[in-house]
């Protein structure tokens, strides 16, 4: 089970709940060191942005483009024609914003009007320099897709741009596609659309009028007539002058049979003649003043008949003068009636008068019976004639009657579909003169700059460069910052140790180049490689004794021996090489004695630079005054093993090094240093190093996790040891200048 990680400050564990201060947090610099330590990534990246470049500004063939500007104003919405009638509603673009503006680049945008466009200048001109091709489609959609519609912000300006390999075309459709544009924005606003729908609709009704005016026709002449008003105040006038004649015939037709009655002292002939009738009875003898009285009324009757007749003429039969005369009338008749009742000879009575011979005188008139009786037949002639005329348009008024209902529907139908009629083909007519002239006369729109002459497009080239450069140096940034705050969490600076670790960093170890092969020269001095080499590591030999003397004074340990291990949290880290040299720069300042113990029990007794050959011994000579010259590597430093080749077991080595740690306490060593293997869950390391004065952590740059070296700490810590830590193999990537570490 691991144990629980713990904060160390200064080398010593903290208590569990305390929590160390917040590191530093990012800086500049930390920028800077990331841009030097990836530097070739970033750089090779970038070469590779500016070959794409190149490649592109050699390859790259830019084409034509040509502009034009559009200004949109407002947008007139309308239910029927481009007029500005009641339905229609104007918006502008401020009212509501990008709408509008979006609405009208969606058009230009539509496959719809690039299609129109295609077709009008053609798809093989189109697509001529794209391999050819005859289809409006694939005209279209190559128009669609090189098309450029923007407009800038706050504005309701748009611009409108097309790019071809060949400027005559890319000129041509940028003009066809602006004059196609305000044919298709009258259309969709001011409802230019419904052509078709309108003259259909008009074909319609104009059949619908002509289908009623047939019916109307065949209606009319099948009763003679062109107007069903005049007809019918033609045929009542007809009718009531038939009337009037009628009575007028009667009335003659009456006084002429009485007139012949008289003549001939006999009743009044009928009406009509009957073989039935008796035969004339003589005429009876009256007085003459009866005579005389019944023939004033007789005369005054037919006065008042004939100014009946008058009056007809001239007013109606309800008219004050007419009523007036036909109650005069009446009384006459009453009168003559009951002189008849009283006297019926009267009838046949006859009266004298001096008429020549043949004729008779009737009202002081000569009448001649013979042609009375002619005149008489004719009366009847004409009455007949009239009456059957005045029967025939009195059947004529009927039948004009029984269709006038359905006259009338007829006329109000025809009426109501002539209004429709009339409406569609002027809307027709109105539409069709707006999409004809809607290109020139759409005051809400205006072309603010005509199609351009075709020019060649570099912009396309520069963003193309721009970006493969641009895109180089971002892709070796991103690729820098990826890997050093996500792919590599190692141990890489000096300030993540104090940071991340919270332990006081001794010493910052550069990475050093091995010499080659052979190390030394023919004559069996070193060569200059490696002596360069073997200085540089006895200079942070010297510097890490000094910094560990300083500690130790300052801790006022005066102690002896000193215990010292030096670990790792994992092999390759440099322990051995950091350990062995510490051991020699501390025997060499001559105070004292220096024992190196070897604790790498897995791989064996280790190889050092002192060695010269000789075996290593086991731990037990090197504290026996006797034998302890065997362990003498060099003047002050000896160097024993602690591995046990008969024992593997872990668990024997913390009870070897106690059982040491008790024996070398009363030796005369000033300085113990433990070669201890690296930290794990199963080592011995972090369990025996509470017997030293010092545990050294040795860290790997770059190498050396973050959270590895972590969990290392925290075992050790558990001991209550104190740690202080060595950065080996640190690259340094910054300049001297930039450089804030030590």
């Amino acid at each position: 089970m691991k144990p629980t990680p713990l904060h160390v400050a200064n080398g010593r564990p903290l208590p569990r709940d305390a929590t160390p201060a917040a590191g530093p947090s990012f800086q500049l610099g930390d920028i800077a060191y990331i841009l030097f330590r990836h530097k070739w990534k970033i750089i090779i990246c970038s070469l590779l942005g500016f070959i794409a470049a190149g490649v592109v500004w050699f390859t790259f063939t830019p084409k034509y483009i040509s502009t034009a500007s559009l200004l949109i104003r407002y947008v007139l919405e309308s239910r029927d024609t481009g007029a500005l009638e009641e339905g229609s509603q104007i918006m502008s673009p401020d009212s509501r914003g990008d709408a509008i503006i979006s609405s009208e680049i969606e058009m230009l945008m539509s496959l719809d009007l690039a299609e129109e466009v295609a077709k009008s200048i053609g798809a093989t001109n189109i697509l001529a320099g794209f391999g050819g091709g005859d289809s409006d489609i694939e005209a279209a959609a190559y128009i669609q897709k090189n098309l450029e519609v923007k407009v800038r912000p706050k504005s309701n300006v748009i611009g409108v741009s097309f790019e071809h390999p060949d400027p005559k075309v890319a000129r041509e459709v940028v003009t066809t596609l602006i004059s196609r544009y305000l044919k298709m924005h009258a259309r969709i606003h001011r409802a230019l659309d419904v052509l078709d729908d309108l003259a259909r609709q008009a074909d319609q009704k104009r059949g619908l009028v002509e289908q009623t005016e047939g019916q109307l026709r065949a209606i009319k002449t099948e009763l003679g007539i062109v107007s069903v008003a005049e007809a019918q105040k033609s045929i009542s006038d007809l009718v009531s002058r038939l009337r009037t004649e009628i009575l007028s015939a009667e009335a003659e037709l009456a006084e002429g049979r009485a007139a012949f009655a008289r003549i001939t002292n006999s009743t009044p002939l009928p009406a009509t003649p009957s073989t039935n009738e008796a035969p004339i009875t003589p005429p009876i003898a009256i007085s003459p003043d009866l005579t005389k009285a019944y023939q004033s009324v007789v005369g005054r009757l037919e006065s008042l008949q004939k100014r009946e007749q008058e009056l007809l003429l001239q007013f109606t039969p309800t008219s004050s003068f007419v009523t007036k005369v036909s109650s005069q009338i009446k009384e006459t008749l009453t009168e003559r009636d009951r002189l008849v009742a009283a006297n019926p000879g009267l009838t046949n009575t006859p009266i004298a008068s001096l008429t020549p011979p043949g004729k008779t005188t009737v009202s002081g008139k000569t009448v001649d019976p013979t042609a009375e009786m002619a005149r008489i037949d004719a009366l009847e002639a004409k009455l007949k004639v009239l009456r059957e005329q005045w029967e025939e348009k009195k059947q004529e008024a009927l039948k004009i009657a029984d269709k006038e209902s359905e006259i009338a529907g007829l006329e109000r139908k025809l009426a109501i579909t002539e209004k429709q009629y009339t409406y569609y083909s002027t809307s027709l007519e109105q539409a069709r003169v707006d999409d004809a002239v809607s290109n020139s006369r759409l005051s809400n729109i205006s072309v603010v700059q005509s199609a351009s002459p075709a020019g060649r497009d570099i912009s396309r080239l520069k963003k193309i460069l721009l970006g493969a450069v641009f895109g180089g140096i971002g892709l070796g940034l991103g690729l820098a910052f990826l890997i050093e705050f996500f792919t590599d969490q190692s141990i890489r600076r000096p300030k993540q140790v104090t940071d991340a670790l919270h332990l006081p960093l001794f010493m910052s170890l550069p990475k050093m180049v091995p010499p080659p092969s052979p190390a030394t020269n023919p004559n069996g001095s070193p060569s200059p490689e490696a002596a360069t080499t073997q200085n540089e590591l006895a200079k942070c030999s010297e510097a890490l004794r000094d910094r560990l003397i300083m500690h130790f004074q300052i801790k006022e340990l005066h102690h002896k021996p000193k215990l010292i291990g030096v670990t790792s949290c994992g092999h390759g880290a440099g322990v051995t090489t950091i350990a062995s040299n510490l051991a020699a720069s501390l025997s060499e300042t001559g105070e004292g004695n220096v024992l190196y113990v070897d604790v790498n029990q897995r791989l064996g007794p280790s190889v050092h630079p002192f060695h010269k050959g000789k075996e290593v011994v086991e731990a037990s000579k090197a504290l026996n005054a006797g034998t302890r010259d065997s362990a003498q590597v060099s003047d002050n430093l000896y160097m024993v093993s602690l591995t046990d080749p008969n024992n593997r077991k872990v668990g024997v080595l913390p009870k070897r090094i106690a059982n040491l740690v008790a024996d070398i306490k009363t030796s005369d060593y000033d300085y113990i240093i433990f070669d201890l293997p690296p930290v794990t869950q199963t080592s011995a390391t972090p369990r025996v190093t509470g017997l030293f004065d010092m545990t050294v952590v040795v860290l790997e740059s770059e190498k050396t996790h973050n959270e590895l070296a972590r969990q290392a700490v925290s075992l050790m810590a558990e001991t209550n040891t104190e740690m202080v830590a060595v950065l080996n193999k640190h690259r340094r990537y910054l300049p001297r200048k930039l450089d804030s570490d030590l």
